[in-house]
């Protein structure tokens, strides 16, 4: 039978509240009897934002003794190390009981990805109340050298406060990307999302000064100019490819991107910057669109 979260809840509040930990205990228990946690189980984000973030909520009340937090901190079990997860992070942006960043810190390098995520979701929902807690946490993670630190830190840019966003983000302009490949692909859904949103100049500002320096940064610019916020930018997005194309010629991922524009409905302006490198006087740019265009061509008929 499925343990009933708000029976659960109500139990751990009042055991937290007043700082009982062998009630917090018994509370926790039947955490256990999910099977997502019991079987040590993926926790997808519903589960996650349903079970694991109230839960470490309910346990970040003043009173709460710390050390019943560490057994939770090294449970074998990623659910209930999810839990502490979302507990310190909760006391951190609270301030609750003296709760730094170095415990925190720990899981949100875990092994397991489901953890991490619980980590970032409970850093992410609470902005309103704890803008600077945040920010702190955001800076002293992207300063590190994990890549899982640094993937966290990036995945969290775009909950920052508002009042912060812009200011970060013209950091990023002298920031070197991770090479630990799933750091960039955090990388690449963080300013691919506030592209999205109401900071595409800027981040097409940030790719434009990038592209400058193509062997370090082509992979994350390609990519994240291959997403559709893109297209809306056209002009702005195909200067950039070809600040790359008039370096690296016909890559791959220059192609790909030109495709992807295309495909998201900046047909128009595509053709007629191929058009323009053809024109262009400069055989990389002229290799390219050739390139580009042969591989737009239809496969022939085969009689």
């Amino acid at each position: 039978m499925k343990p009933d979260l708000r029976t659960i809840l109500r139990d751990l509040k009042a055991a937290a509240r007043i700082g009982h930990t062998e009630s917090v205990w018994a509370a926790l228990d039947s955490i256990l009897e999910y099977p997502q946690i019991s079987g040590n189980h993926h926790l997808d984000e519903s589960f996650i934002k349903q079970v694991i973030l109230p839960v470490g909520q309910a346990l970040a009340q003043p009173l709460m003794n710390p050390a019943a937090l560490r057994p939770l901190i090294t449970h074998t079990h990623a659910g209930v190390r999810a839990i502490a997860g979302a507990a310190l992070a909760e006391g951190f942006l609270k301030g609750v009981n003296g709760k730094g960043l170095k415990e925190l810190s720990a899981l949100a390098q875990d092994p397991r990805q489901d953890v991490r995520d619980a980590v970032l979701l409970a850093c992410a929902l609470p902005a309103s109340h704890a803008p600077q807690k945040q920010t702190e946490i955001y800076q002293s993670w992207l300063a590190h050298s994990s890549p899982r630190l640094q993937g966290l830190a990036l995945q969290l840019l775009p909950y920052l406060p508002e009042d912060t966003i812009l200011q970060q983000i013209q950091k990023l302009k002298n920031f070197v990307p991770p090479k630990e490949p799933g750091a960039r692909r955090s990388l690449t859904e963080a300013i691919s999302k506030l592209g999205r949103g109401e900071y595409g100049p800027e981040i097409l500002e940030i790719l434009s000064g990038w592209a400058n320096d193509p062997e370090q940064y082509d992979w994350v610019i390609t990519r994240c100019l291959s997403r559709s916020w893109a297209a809306a930018y056209p002009h702005d997005s195909l200067a950039i490819l070809t600040q790359l194309a008039a370096v690296e010629g016909g890559r791959k991922k220059i192609l790909g991107a030109l495709k992807a524009l295309q495909r998201h409905g900046a047909q128009q302006e595509v053709q007629a910057v191929l058009q323009d490198w053809l024109a262009s006087g400069q055989p990389r740019l002229e290799s390219a669109a050739r390139k580009a265009q042969k591989k737009s061509k239809p496969p022939k008929d085969i009689e």
